[in-house]
Formats: C-alpha cells, sequence, structure tokens
C-alpha cells in the first residue's frame, strides 16, 4: 500500500523548501544592518559624549584647541569627521567574508594610520580600549604616561545588545513561518521578510 498525498500537503512541502531560502535572505540583511548599527553606534557615541567616558586631562584638552579640533574636550574624537577614513570615531569597518554559503559580516578597526601618529588605528584601538602605560614617554627616561581605558567599542556593543533583546522577533517569526506553511499566507510571508530586517 503506498500513501497518497493531498495538493495541499504537497503545497505545504514546497513551501517547507523555499522557507531556509526566505528566512536566509532575511537573516543576511539583518545581521549586516546590525553590524551597521554597531559602527554607527560606536561613531555618534564618542561624538555625541554618551558613553560617559573618562574625562580628557586639561592639557590634553588645551592641546586639542591648539590644533583647532572642532570638539576638544571630547574623549576619543579629535579630527572627528573632518577626516572620516583617519580618525578614531570613524574607524570602525563592516567586512563582509563567504565561507561556502555561509555569510559574515565582521565589524574591526581599521588598518590605515591614524591621521596624526604613526600608529595604525587598530593598534590605536587596543591602547584606548583597555588603556596602556607607556614608560619612556616622549623620548624622556623616566617619565611615565598612563592612559585611562575608554572602551567605547564596549559601550556601543551593550547599545546593541540591549535593543535586540527588546525587540526580540523570534516569538512572531516562528509563528509567521507556521502559518506560512500551512497556508500559504502572504501576510505571514510579509510579517517575516519585515521581522528579519
Amino acid at each position: 500500500m503506498r500513501p497518497r498525498y493531498s495538493t495541499n500537503w504537497r503545497a505545504a512541502e514546497s513551501r517547507i523548501r523555499r522557507l531556509p531560502v526566505l528566512v536566509a535572505k532575511g537573516a543576511d540583511s539583518l545581521i549586516k544592518k546590525r553590524a551597521s548599527d554597531l559602527v554607527k553606534y560606536f561613531h555618534d557615541g564618542i561624538k555625541g559624549g554618551t558613553f560617559r567616558l573618562k574625562p580628557l586631562t586639561t592639557a590634553s584638552i588645551a592641546a586639542k584647541q591648539s590644533r583647532g579640533y572642532e570638539q576638544p574636550q571630547t574623549a576619543l574624537y579629535g579630527l572627528g569627521d573632518e577626516d572620516p577614513k583617519r580618525t578614531y570615531a570613524n574607524m570602525m569597518e563592516v567586512k563582509k567574508s563567504t565561507s561556502g554559503r555561509k555569510i559574515t559580516y565582521t565589524v574591526r578597526p581599521s588598518s590605515r594610520k591614524h591621521h596624526s601618529s604613526k600608529l595604525r588605528l587598530r593598534d590605536l584601538f587596543v591602547v584606548h580600549e583597555y588603556g596602556a602605560i607607556i614608560n619612556n614617554a616622549f623620548g624622556v627616561a623616566g617619565m611615565v604616561v598612563r592612559i585611562p581605558p575608554r572602551p567605547a567599542f564596549r559601550y556601543a556593543y551593550r547599545k546593541l545588545m540591549r535593543e535586540i533583546a527588546s525587540q526580540d522577533p523570534s516569538k512572531t517569526v516562528k509563528q509567521a513561518c507556521v502559518r506560512y506553511v500551512r497556508r500559504g499566507d502572504s501576510e505571514a510571508l510579509r510579517t517575516i521578510h519585515e521581522r528579519s530586517q
């Protein structure tokens, strides 16, 4: 005896086969958007001073004022948006990589050199994110300079994670997937696309 499947079952089976592709497209754009949001939160948090980073010393502010910086009192902002490729606030990049069918988006510091230093931005990131102690600073024997941690990236990441947690669409997407498989509901398909972006 061979089972005979109804046309409804065959339609549902067809929709099940298409579902991973539909969800994957939405997931790809969602991951890319979240990576871009992280870059934006990093930049805007530094520029707006919303991360409550350790304030700059009076000497640092005076040095930045003498260079004509727009916001000399804002930690990590420096030349800011005047040189969008070589400043700390603008150094984060989204890189896309593909391995087979798997697509990954990575947020990372640029390898370009800082506008006023010989250091690469990615090396400067480690100094500011975790802090550093420089012995014999400025070539002066015995001079020690302590750079306090100003973890702007960590704060930007926390902001993104709080936002994701507050709008977790997984339950809505799951219910929409079930409706789509059962009935081919175009409204459910629209919900899957909207909530996955």
